[in-house]
């Protein structure tokens, strides 16, 4: 093996000035080779539009039924929610306020009056209500309706979800203040009925929905965020307006859940972010009851979770974690990637540094190559961040792009209807969002940068050989055929002399 190696490494010291300048050839006769995408600023355009008085949350849904992505915003200090229609390249008019109730610090949209058309409620930390916007038609509103949660609850999050099969659309709130879910069930016109409540853990928080136990209902997973508190409550929907609340400890305060069958049995698994950086997993047995929890640490200790999201990271068809991490106390925050291995365990598998500081993450392809980047909310630095994923899980290119003062959360859409994946981020202290706009949308994805650098050369071809001649790189296998062997390294080679 190692002959095989020096071989290898000698026959390619030969070819690197030959690899160069075969490159500069085809940049000069106009086949970019690769370097279009490779080296393209991911976003190239950032567009910024007055949302409201601080925006704390906000949709991107069609709300004009234009074909579009809008944007609607709730913003908590100014107690109302912008609304801002899209032009349909991305671009946006004035945005249009909306008087919400007191401290809308989440917002959600459905068809709650059945006429086809999106409308939209926020929860109201301070006013112990949802308000409910219906839509005219033609992405206008009429004046809101509250709803009340209850006394002194504090509702801190808001879904709408179809809970009691009826196929109407039911609002789900989560309060903080009185350690209880708030379920109003719709009357299919926009109104609400008898207001019904569960008992959770300590200072509920962020909720996910999904069908947990086969019954095909939706059901409810609650974070306690409580110091001491430590637990997720799972509310199962057994029918008959009835959830069996379950309550799970987890290692320490739950700040963020994922939710996705990691064990390949055909059920859903829940996987939570802890506020001293563990990700707690908990098994589902199919009847949506969460045993077998187990933790999984990743260095250092000391910096507490904000996001978690799951995806195979690294090509190998299992569910891999994704976790944001900050330390406040030093002003720097990382993210953690956590390899699966189809059968619920996890082990780290990389730690990236974004000094920066991440509030709020995406996992979505924003290159065009067919794996998962990371785009994080950087609230330290007023920018949003793009990680570049090389195929096999490393994330080696790094840019970042000014979004506006303080971004603290992110949707990824395609918001000019090109095809490629855009940026929409909320920046809570210059009440705006800010839209960035994907450059490399029509460009064809080039696997030839294999290290991810930003830049086709001769280095990916060395990085390449490194990596075939080294046991269990993933990279290795570059068709992706399960195998490694001789094809992969001539595949590599054919992709490196041929234009995007």
């Amino acid at each position: 093996m190692i002959r095989r190696v020096k071989s290898a490494l000698l026959f390619g010291t030969s070819l690197r000035g030959l690899l160069d300048s075969r490159i500069v050839g085809l940049a000069a006769l106009g086949a970019v080779h690769g370097l279009a995408n490779a080296q393209c600023q991911i976003f190239d355009l950032t567009l910024q539009y007055p949302a409201g008085n601080e925006p704390a949350h906000m949709v991107v849904v069609d709300i004009d039924g234009d074909g579009d992505l809008d944007v609607a915003t709730a913003n908590r200090i100014g107690d109302n929610i912008g609304v801002a229609r899209n032009n349909g390249d991305g671009t946006f008019g004035s945005t249009t306020n909306y008087t919400a109730g007191n401290g809308p610090v989440r917002i959600a949209a459905g068809d709650i009056d059945g006429d086809n058309d999106l409308d939209l409620v926020t929860c109201n930390s301070l006013g112990d209500t949802v308000s409910v916007f219906r839509n005219n038609g033609n992405g206008t509103f009429g004046p809101k309706a509250d709803f009340s949660t209850g006394t002194n609850t504090n509702p801190t999050w808001v879904e709408l979800e179809h809970v009691d099969a009826d196929g109407r659309i039911d609002i789900i709130t989560s309060n903080f203040d009185t350690d209880n879910v708030s379920l109003l069930y719709g009357n299919g016109n926009g109104t609400f009925g008898t207001l019904t409540q569960f008992t959770v853990g300590n200072e509920p928080e962020s909720i996910a929905c999904a069908q947990l136990d086969g019954n095909q209902s939706i059901d409810v997973v609650v974070l306690n965020t409580a110091t001491g508190a430590n637990s997720v409550s799972v509310l199962r929907n057994t029918g008959n307006r009835v959830l069996s609340v379950t309550t799970y400890p987890v290692s320490s305060s739950p700040r963020d859940i994922a939710i996705a069958d990691i064990n390949q049995d055909g059920h859903l698994d829940l996987l939570v972010g802890c506020s001293n950086g563990t990700l707690s997993r908990y098994l589902n047995n199919g009847a949506g009851l969460f045993g077998n929890r187990a933790d999984f640490d990743a260095p250092p200790a000391t910096f507490a979770t904000c996001c978690v999201r799951a995806g195979d990271i690294n090509g190998d068809d299992q569910i891999d974690v994704v976790m944001s991490q900050v330390d406040v106390l030093q002003n720097s925050a990382l993210f953690v990637v956590f390899c699966g291995n189809g059968m619920g365990s996890f082990a780290p598998c990389g730690t990236y540094s974004d000094p920066d500081g991440s509030e709020h993450m995406a996992l979505v392809d924003i290159d065009q190559d067919a794996d998962l980047d990371v785009v994080l909310a950087s609230e330290l630095s007023d920018d949003i961040d793009a990680w570049i994923n090389s195929g096999a899980g490393v994330f080696a290119c790094h840019s970042a792009y000014a979004s506006g003062n303080n971004p603290v959360y992110v949707v990824t859409a395609d918001m000019n209807d090109d095809g490629g994946v855009d940026v929409v981020a909320i920046n809570k202290d210059d009440d705006s969002f800010a839209i960035l706009l994907n450059s490399c949308s029509n460009r064809p994805a080039c696997r030839a940068n294999f290290n991810s650098d930003c830049a086709v050369n001769s280095q990916d071809f060395f990085d390449f050989l490194s990596c075939f001649f080294t046991p269990g790189c993933p990279g290795a296998d570059f068709n992706l055929d399960g195998f490694v062997n001789s094809q992969d390294f001539f595949d590599f080679i054919t992709a490196f002399f041929s234009p995007c």
